[in-house]
């Protein structure tokens, strides 16, 4: 059974995304207003392309992953990693981190509750990091991040903040493998990017955030 978080009273399914939700993103896609479009791609898309849907939909579930949650049948907001190639760090095991909330439930908290369910299942996959990048004009994104990690470490570059989140060990964090059902409270703050919130003028060495799930 998929869990079931519940925003302002009313129950969302969360579960992982299917290749069969390309119709569904698709809908959710056109409910977008131009701004989230905006800020979720960085362009200023009208429609987007089948084959981008299908992209975003055709996960491995490994090195790409996305949560979507559902109002019914309805795909009202997707929480997604990527692992990046670094040349210059080879080593490194990062992901960007991106969330698109659909208009009607912005400012409600689905945001953050997807943020902290993908961040522990990203460490679940060996990732070591999460990047966020983000808009200036995204004024509500960048303080929902300043307050979510008050210290982490950005930087401004080519027009867009730019923040590397450090993610603890999984022995410093809840079960990860609980990413689909509430547990407890976020120890330190998670993050969201690319579209929902990074953050700005924030100084110092970041530290890592442990996203274990919360139902509050």
């Amino acid at each position: 059974m998929n869990p079931v978080l519940c925003v302002d009273g009313t129950a969302l399914t969360i579960r992982p995304i299917e290749i069969t939700d390309v119709d569904r993103l698709a809908r959710m896609a056109r409910r977008l207003s131009p701004a989230s479009v905006y800020f979720r791609f960085f362009a200023p898309i009208r429609r987007l392309q089948w084959s981008t849907l299908l992209r975003l939909a055709d996960v491995d579930h490994w090195r790409r992953d996305a949560l979507v949650a559902l109002d019914g049948d309805e795909i009202v907001a997707v929480a997604r990693y990527d692992r990046l190639a670094d040349a210059a760090r080879p080593e490194a095991r990062d992901a960007e981190m991106a969330i698109t909330v659909e208009d009607a439930w912005q400012h409600r908290g689905l945001g953050r509750q997807l943020a902290r369910r993908l961040g522990a299942l990203a460490r679940e996959r060996g990732c070591d990091a999460l990047r966020v990048t983000i808009l200036p004009e995204n004024r509500a994104a960048l303080g929902l991040m300043r307050a979510l990690v008050p210290d982490a470490s950005v930087r401004f570059r080519d027009g867009t903040y730019e923040a590397r989140l450090e993610l603890p060990p999984p022995s410093q964090c809840a079960n990860p493998s609980s990413v689909g059902s509430p547990r407890s409270s976020l120890t330190c703050s998670p993050a969201l990017t690319r579209g929902d919130a990074p953050a700005a003028g924030a100084k110092g060495a970041a530290k890592p955030w442990c996203p274990s799930v919360s139902s509050r």
